[in-house]
């Protein structure tokens, strides 16, 4: 039997494709993880990728390819990887499943399947695609364990039931956007999880295999340097001197800014604390402290820095209920009418490593 196959390594949320190498007839996979892919018996490397993540496609495809070796039949394979990156906080327990997600472009299993888009989900409706987990030790696992195209994965990428064993999970419905849970309480902070998925498909005696591996990163303590800024958000506000420390109310623009974090203000509101964050941004781009009284929020002097002492301007408060719902006042024996003071938030989504910045400009009024 002939056999082709594609490595799809994934680590992230986002995807990048390399144009893909000839195929290399008579290539033997590699026997060790990370290792080189060896040429065949009377076969040289010329055709090879020279790409040192070539020993990936090896390791993930010794325990597919085996039975052919076996029958000494030549191998082809492809070695286009994409590559991104999942990212999300370690839950508190309870019932929080909270983890990330990943997109990728099926484009090169479509090449490699010899099938087109369309005919590629004609295959998966009749069932003559099987989708399957790829444990460490090269054993196809089809007996699904999770919702709909999905799988619980122990510590080191074995499946397993849900329960005390469980660790990460990946469920699909097109194979092309991959949700990553994980079991409450079970991952440790600034960890890596490998799990790996197979595309099956045979057809006049050749079989296909795309392997899929997802790689969580979860992760611990962050900073704004960690975040890519996706956008910045500008409103004009304000506030009156009169009204002091008693102040007036205003709405962000929750639309601008859930549309630059791609998310939804329900998703944003009911993910805050965990998995989405507000921080206060000193001018300089460094995190702030809140020194105000609400879960979000702080006092900020004239330079737009944190502050709480002689030099506090204004102030914006946020409760955690109503994200985008501020409370702003002012410290009526420190500011002037005319004053104007740039109060900076960052709204963060720690699954995707997005942030949008929000610069409040107040102007101090009668």
């Amino acid at each position: 039997m002939l056999f082709a196959a594609l490595t799809i390594a994934v680590s992230g949320c986002s995807s990048s494709n390399e144009d893909p190498e000839p195929t290399v007839p008579g290539t033997q996979p590699g026997t060790q993880p990370g290792g080189t892919v060896e040429p065949g018996p009377g076969e040289g490397d010329e055709g090879g990728s020279g790409d040192p993540n070539a020993g990936n496609i090896g390791a993930a495809l010794d325990g597919l390819l085996q039975d052919s070796w076996e029958e000494k039949t030549p191998v082809r394979y492809s070695d286009t990887i994409v590559y991104g990156e999942c990212s999300f906080f370690p839950s508190s327990g309870g019932w929080d499943y909270t983890g990330g997600s990943v997109t990728i472009d099926l484009e090169p299993v479509y090449e490699a399947f010899l099938l087109t888009e369309e005919q590629f989900a004609e295959k998966i409706a009749d069932g003559s695609i099987t989708f399957a987990a790829y444990e460490p030790d090269g054993t196809i696992e089809t007996r699904t364990t999770a919702n709909g195209y999905g799988f619980w994965f122990d510590g080191d990428g074995y499946v397993t039931n849900h329960g005390q064993n469980s660790v990460i999970a990946v469920e699909t419905s097109d194979f092309i956007g991959y949700s990553v849970m994980q079991y409450p309480g079970a991952v440790e902070e600034e960890h890596n999880y490998v799990v790996s998925l197979a595309l099956l498909y045979d057809v006049e005696g050749v079989q296909y295999k795309a392997i899929v591996q997802l790689t969580a990163k979860v992760l611990g303590v962050v900073s704004a340097d960690d975040f890519t800024v996706e956008g910045t958000v500008t409103q004009n506000i304000n506030i009156s001197k009169a009204t002091g420390y008693d102040g007036e109310s205003f709405f962000i623009n929750a639309g601008e800014v859930c549309v630059i974090l791609g998310v939804t203000e329900n998703d944003f509101t009911n993910r805050l604390g965990r998995t989405t964050d507000i921080v206060p941004m000193n001018y300089d781009g460094s995190e702030g402290e809140n020194t105000a009284g609400g879960d979000y929020g702080a006092w900020f002097d004239n330079m737009g820095t944190t502050d709480w002492g002689n030099g506090d301007l204004t102030f914006i408060e946020i409760d955690s209920s109503a994200p985008f719902y501020c409370g702003t006042g002012c410290h009526q024996s420190h500011v002037n009418k005319g004053d104007k003071v740039t109060m900076r938030l960052q709204y963060r989504d720690m699954t995707s490593m997005k942030a949008c910045n929000v610069e409040i400009r107040a102007s101090i009024v009668d």
